[in-house]
């Protein structure tokens, strides 16, 4: 194998790494948001019924909307990884073809 080839697959072995983390985190992040939505929806009952008006109760439930959104930004940062996890896969096939 020649210099180049061995920086190619050093890169290659890095890209990946760091999209298997990125996937990784943000399947963590997701699953946060999406407790976070849960327990805002049911403050946000809490304080309709008045089972809980406490102010701390209150807030929790005022802001329904950036756990959703987080949400979101979790689910595209995973697709994310997952388009490098599969641009590295078809670069190194190109690298195999070529070799070959």
């Amino acid at each position: 194998m020649d210099l180049t080839t061995l920086n190619n697959v050093h890169s290659s072995s890095t890209a990946m790494s760091s999209a298997v983390k990125g996937a990784k985190k943000a399947e963590g992040d997701f699953a946060k948001s999406a407790t976070d939505v849960v327990n805002t929806y049911a403050a946000a009952a809490n304080v309709v019924s008045g089972a809980d008006a406490s102010p701390e109760t209150i807030a929790a439930a005022s802001d329904p909307i950036s756990p959703l959104v987080n949400m979101k930004t979790s689910q595209r940062a995973y697709e994310a990884s997952l388009k490098v996890i599969s641009t590295v896969n078809e670069m190194e096939k190109e690298v195999l073809d070529i070799k070959a």
